[in-house]
Order: structure tokens, then C-alpha cells, then sequence
């Protein structure tokens, strides 16, 4: 066995369906795991969501926007559509599950190393001042030029830890990686399988690209849609 293989799963899970728990089952993880669900609304709603993610794919879509205190000067991070993954330990999954949803997607490192996907940087709220990496990307903020994603690269940093007093890593243990949009995604063309005979786009924009699965959304739902 590949020695790193040994440390790091070669699969990154997406998870999602908090919407249909929260509408359908918001107690859900209140009941002993061995117990099972009859609840036969929220079963269709995951089957259907999991057809859609394999036939269209997954969703990019934006987070509010955040911000980070560097030297003193509160940095605001641009809304960019991502999509998030985690390797995090199977034994942590319920607790995961609870925050993001019960279905897990599955999909091997190369998925994210294609669209430029890459685990994010986590830092400590306390040590920002001299973290070079930081001050590279909020140097990105100060140039008038609209056309500059380097901004988007923020979206690649998070804290450690969700409070600024508790200090138990709970962000960090989650071993969270992204893919964020940027422009040329859109005409990057990845393999679909080993053969190179079929091929598919590394993101697309379902405005653009005329689906009729975009069409069939609610409202909310494209608006939240964005690659």
C-alpha cells in the first residue's frame, strides 16, 4: 500500500441535503443510529437529489461573504461559487452529516485537481500578522483591476477554530478542500474516463448553456445555481 494512501483516503465526499432535512427531518439526529427513518419524503427527495448530481453534476454556488482581519484592516473576501469536499474520518460522519446533509458524493482527489481544487488553508486568528501567505492574496484587493481572480484565492484560507475563545480546532478537523470558479474553467475540457473518448467540460454555466434541468428549477433555485 502507497504510504500516503495509508494516512489520506483517495476519496473526497461532498455532502449536501441539509435543505431536505431541515424541511423534512430536522430531528433526524436526535434518534439512535440504528433506528431507521420511514419518513418516505425525505427518502424521495435524497434519491432525487442524488439522480440529478449524477446526471448534471454538482453545484457551485456562493457563500456569504466573509471577511479577514489582517494587520489590523478588516479584509473583506469576494463572493466566489465554490463547491466543498471533505476527507475527513468515516467516524466522523454522523456529526458532519448533521451540519451538511446525510448524502455523501464520493469522488477521487483528480476530480478537484482538474478544476483546481486544492485543500484549504487554515490559520490561526491570532498568528494572521505575520502569515505571508495572507498578505500575497490581500495584496491581490488594492489593484482596480476588475479582471484579477488572484482575489478569489481568499476563498482558499479558513480558521482552525469557529469560536475566537475555544480553541478546539473543530474547523481544521474537518480536512476541507475547494474548487472556486474562476473564468477559464469554462473552456477547460477534462477527461471523463481513462479511454480520452469522452469528454466534458471542467464547470459550466447552466444559464449559458440553455439545460432544460435549469429550466425546471424554482426561482430560488437558480438564483442559488451558479455553475
Amino acid at each position: 500500500m502507497n504510504f500516503d494512501y495509508a494516512i489520506h483516503s483517495d476519496f473526497l465526499i461532498h455532502w449536501t441535503g441539509k435543505d431536505i432535512d431541515d424541511e423534512y427531518d430536522k430531528q433526524w439526529y436526535e434518534s439512535d443510529k440504528s433506528k431507521t427513518n420511514k419518513n418516505c419524503d425525505v427518502t424521495g427527495k435524497y434519491i432525487k437529489r442524488l439522480r440529478d448530481i449524477l446526471k448534471y453534476g454538482l453545484w457551485m454556488t456562493e457563500k456569504q461573504e466573509g471577511s479577514i482581519c489582517f494587520d489590523g484592516t478588516s479584509v473583506s473576501i469576494p463572493k466566489t461559487p465554490s463547491t466543498c469536499f471533505t476527507e475527513l474520518k468515516l467516524s466522523e460522519s454522523r456529526k458532519h452529516a448533521k451540519l451538511y446533509g446525510r448524502l455523501g458524493i464520493g469522488v477521487k482527489r483528480h476530480f478537484l485537481f482538474d478544476r483546481w481544487g486544492r485543500p484549504l488553508i487554515y490559520y490561526l486568528r491570532e498568528k494572521l500578522k505575520n502569515d505571508i501567505f495572507i498578505e500575497t492574496c490581500t495584496s491581490a484587493l488594492n489593484t482596480a483591476d476588475d479582471e484579477n481572480e488572484n482575489k478569489n484565492l481568499l476563498n482558499f484560507f479558513k480558521p482552525m477554530n469557529s469560536s475566537d475563545t475555544l480553541k478546539n480546532y473543530d474547523l481544521y478537523s474537518e480536512s476541507e478542500w475547494r474548487i472556486i470558479y474562476f473564468k477559464k474553467l469554462l473552456s477547460i475540457i477534462v477527461s471523463k474516463n481513462s479511454n480520452n473518448t469522452n469528454e466534458r467540460m471542467a464547470i459550466i454555466d447552466p444559464r449559458k448553456e440553455k439545460l432544460a434541468y435549469f429550466n425546471n428549477l424554482t426561482c430560488e433555485e437558480q438564483k442559488k445555481l451558479k455553475y
